[in-house]
C-alpha cells in the first residue's frame, strides 16, 4: 500500500485539482501510514498533557526515528451502517509524525461515542505521540 501511496496522491491530484485541495483543507480523520525514517536515534524525555482531561503523565520517552506519518482523510462508508452518529466540530492539522512513547504504567476509564458506537474503554499509558509536521 505504501507503494502506491504516491501515484494515488498524484492521480488524485491531477483528476481533481482545486476540489482535491479543498478536501485535504477540511478533513476530519486520520490516515496513518508506517515509515522508514532515516533520521538518527535519539530519546527524549517529556511530560506529555492530555487536553481534555486525565492521564497526565510525567517521565515519559520519546524515541525517534518517526514509525508513523499521519495524513488528513476524509471518509466515506460505503457498505453497512454504523450504530452511533458523531460530527467532528475541529479540523485537524493536515499532517503528524509519530513517535514510540514510553510513559510509567497508569490507566484511566472513560466513555468515548463516535459514529461506531458508544463504550467504556480503559486507557493504558500511550504508546506513541504525533507532532505536526506540514509536508513540504
Amino acid at each position: 500500500m505504501t507503494r502506491l501511496l504516491p501515484v494515488l496522491v498524484v492521480a488524485s491530484a491531477l483528476l481533481a485539482g482545486v476540489a482535491h485541495a479543498a478536501v485535504l483543507a477540511t478533513h476530519t480523520h486520520l490516515s496513518c501510514f508506517k515509515v522508514k525514517d532515516p533520521q538518527a536515534k535519539q530519546a527524549y524525555s517529556a511530560n506529555v498533557f492530555i487536553v481534555d482531561g486525565p492521564p497526565n503523565l510525567q517521565d515519559c520517552t520519546i524515541r525517534v526515528p518517526a514509525k508513523l506519518v499521519c495524513r488528513g482523510t476524509q471518509k466515506t462508508i460505503t457498505q453497512g451502517t454504523p450504530p452511533g452518529s458523531f460530527t467532528a466540530t475541529e479540523e485537524l492539522f493536515e499532517t503528524y509524525t509519530c513517535y514510540k512513547l514510553k510513559c510509567p504504567k497508569q490507566s484511566v476509564v472513560g466513555t468515548f461515542s463516535d459514529q461506531f458506537g458508544s463504550r467504556t474503554m480503559t486507557l493504558k499509558a500511550p504508546n506513541m505521540i504525533c507532532n505536526p509536521a506540514p509536508l513540504t
